[in-house]
């Protein structure tokens, strides 16, 4: 077939007017770097997460992407469709994933080029797959691509794959359909017709201003035959105007027949949004006070285990319970010791230690900390200077500072997210913490919560489920009305030997299971590698969450390796039983910053079949961790956990233990402290 591109566009494709500046990155309303409706081969900077909000028609559009490195981006979309009738109801609401990756980046000479699959674990409903190429030319930028799928449907023409490989000229059908979403068709993949599309994006000379227009191959033969769309013409233009918070606005004539409203917001884990507000730490002075050391460190939030004059220096074993970044509490250790330390001691054995285990040993040269404090190359210089190595495990000469408690007492919020019957729900209420330290090893810890308001509980989904209902009853446990106890638990954490470290945990281990848990997890020093067995016996909670039991019963556990990967990436691997009783492996890929930011996402495969599993075929989602200090600018120790689980269904479920042996240990290992190292004199 043939196909063809407007001579207008054509014309605003090869006619550049000179002007200062270059075209930035644009993003689609499908979420993704693009022009209105077409992907381009430009990439977000990197790191950064940017959400979407598209409105027009009946359709509704909210993307989240995430730029997880330099040539790689992945995105998930959550769309509401109306009047687009399935076999459950008038109204669809699709989740799906992209991912692209830039394999050729712009030269002067050269465009960038990028291959992208959208929609690779949906309903179908946006499948399509792109190979596309970008170039900047002062204020503007042109976009060229070839598409398959949605993007091969108007005026598309023979798969030019089909030379190498004939069988790809017919594009399958797909194997999951709308009522099974989540499974991969990769059968689909760059098969069947192809065609051409286009666009040019101007940054105009009114700033903050970007015209765009583009020449689509998005036939959008779905919405036309469901909910009776109105497509009169291949070309889409529109006005963006992006506002000095980052904020941007863009109106959009799509197909002659519809107008498109957009909204998108971005953040990068790499820009604070607050300045560091921390109290000015004291100045480093050479002399010695008459000021316990212990009281002069619990000012700061840092507990100190034990203390011992050695003849290589001055050991103290403290456990960091206020700052997020583990090197700043060191330094303001190294502080309080050269003010109240006797003059004659040089060095300071510094180990950080997690729930009473010995993690990392920093020793501090007390002359070279003081002389470096205003150098401005004091940050690499101290740390070739400063030497980390594994925990040294204390005497059991403790500071007479146990039995202790740590409690806080606030708000919290809960955000329930995708239920087909409101997409967006939320709770917030009263929460109560306590932990209770008999020594340091040893502790009692309950977590206590009242909701005030919201809509979580209001949910209307009854479990269709053939296996066992070990998370889909949720529902259930969320319209208890009184306080519940969400957790409850004894717990033990001991060093058992060199870089071997263990925990066991009895109680109410979570807001719907009781039980034993214990792990063991090896762990070596400076590596980027871990290995731990984790094993549970569990019994189901009673809805309302308080001390009774469901009939409920299972064994489930793990073997899990972790890797920290360069660049800050990081791969676990957990192989094991599941709450089901099913047996499988979840994956979890996760972006780590500096800063203690993580962005990442998972997927479980068990021997559950596609079918009993249900809606969503596996369990997969997305996970991030924000440092509360990132927001507030004060380095507290506490951080928000996000976890998007596009469907809740119970193959692949794992139990919710708060205090696992990996995660606590990482706090203070030698990978967080070289990557907080820039924070040692704050």
């Amino acid at each position: 077939m043939r196909c063809f591109l407007p001579s207008s566009l054509l014309a605003s494709a090869i006619t550049v007017l000179a002007s200062a500046g270059q075209a930035k990155p644009g993003v689609n309303i499908y979420g993704v770097s693009g022009v209105i409706d077409m992907p381009s081969a430009h990439m977000r900077p990197d790191g950064e997460i940017t959400t979407t909000m598209a409105r027009f028609d009946t359709g509704l559009r909210t993307t989240l992407s995430f730029q997880a490195g330099p040539r790689l981006s992945v995105s998930f979309r959550y769309s509401v469709l109306r009047d687009f009738p399935t076999a459950q109801s008038d109204t669809l609401y699709d989740r799906s994933f992209d991912l692209r990756y830039q394999f050729l980046q712009e030269r002067r000479f050269r465009p960038a080029l990028t291959i992208g699959i959208q929609d690779l674990a949906g309903t179908g409903i946006y499948a399509a797959e792109y190979l596309v190429a970008s170039k900047t030319l002062n204020n503007f930028a042109i976009t060229v691509g070839l598409g398959w799928g949605r993007f091969g449907s108007y005026k598309g023409f023979e798969n030019p794959l089909g030379v190498v490989a004939p069988d790809w000229r017919k594009r399958p059908e797909s194997e999951g359909g709308i009522s099974t979403t989540g499974q991969l068709d990769i059968g689909q993949w760059f098969k069947g017709d192809a065609a051409l599309f286009a666009g040019v994006t101007w940054d105009t000379p009114i700033e903050g201003l970007v015209a765009k227009v583009e020449y689509s191959s998005d036939a959008y033969l779905q919405e036309a035959n469901k909910s009776g769309f109105k497509r009169r013409s291949p070309v889409n233009f529109g006005l963006e105007y992006g506002f000095k918070s980052g904020a941007h606005l863009g109106i959009y004539s799509l197909y002659g027949s519809e107008i498109a409203i957009q909204f998108r917001t971005s953040i990068n884990p790499k820009t604070p949004i607050s300045h560091p507000r921390d109290p000015v730490p004291a100045p480093i002075t050479d002399g010695i006070q008459r000021v316990d050391i212990a009281q002069a460190l619990s000012v700061q939030n840092i507990w100190l285990h034990s203390k011992h004059n050695r003849s290589n220096g001055l050991w103290v074993w403290v456990e960091n319970r206020g700052f997020g970044a583990p090197a700043q509490a060191i330094g303001r250790v190294a502080r309080v010791l050269s003010t109240h330390a006797d003059p004659s001691v040089e060095q300071f054995h510094v180990v950080l230690m997690e729930k009473g285990m010995a993690v990392t040993t920093v020793t501090v040269d007390r002359k070279v900390f003081r002389t470096l404090e205003f150098d401005p190359d004091r940050i690499p210089r101290t740390r070739d200077r400063f030497m980390l190595r594994a925990g040294a495990a204390p005497s059991q000469t403790w500071q007479n500072i146990y039995p202790s408690i740590d409690q806080r007492f606030g708000l919290y919020g809960a955000i329930s997210m995708f239920d087909p019957d409101a997409p967006l729900r939320f709770d917030f209420g009263l929460k109560a913490r306590a932990r209770v330290y008999f020594n340091p090893h040893i502790s009692l810890s309950a977590v206590v919560k009242k909701r005030l308001a919201g809509n979580i509980s209001k949910t209307t989904r009854v479990s269709d489920s053939i296996l066992p209902h070990v998370r889909t009853d949720v529902s259930k446990y969320n319209k208890t009305k009184g306080i519940t106890l969400e957790r409850m638990t004894f717990d033990g954490h001991y060093r058992l030997g060199t870089d071997i470290y263990g925990r066991a945990s009895i109680g109410y281990l979570e807001p719907m299971y009781a039980g034993l848990s214990a792990e063991v997890l090896w762990k070596p020093h400076s590596r980027p590698f871990a290995l731990g067995v984790e094993l549970n016996f569990v019994k189901q909670r009673a809805f309302d969450q308080q001390f009774d039991l469901r009939n409920y019963r299972t064994v489930t556990g793990h073997v899990s390796a972790y890797w920290q990967m360069r660049n800050g990436y990081h791969l676990q691997l957990d192989v094991g039983r599941y709450l089901a009783k099913d047996i499988g492996a979840t994956i979890t890929v996760e972006r780590v910053f500096k800063n203690g930011w993580r962005v990442g996402g998972y997927f479980t495969l068990t021997d559950v079949s596609f079918d009993d599993f249900g809606e969503g075929s596996f369990d997969k989602g997305l996970i991030a961790r924000i440092p509360i200090r990132w927001i507030t600018g004060r380095s507290k120790k506490r951080n928000f956990d996000l976890k998007i689980q596009p469907v809740l269904r119970d193959g692949g479920a794992r139990l919710h233990i708060a205090n696992r042996l990996y995660p606590t240990l990482s706090q203070s290992d030698a990978q967080r402290l070289n990557d907080s190292w820039a924070r040692l004199y704050r």
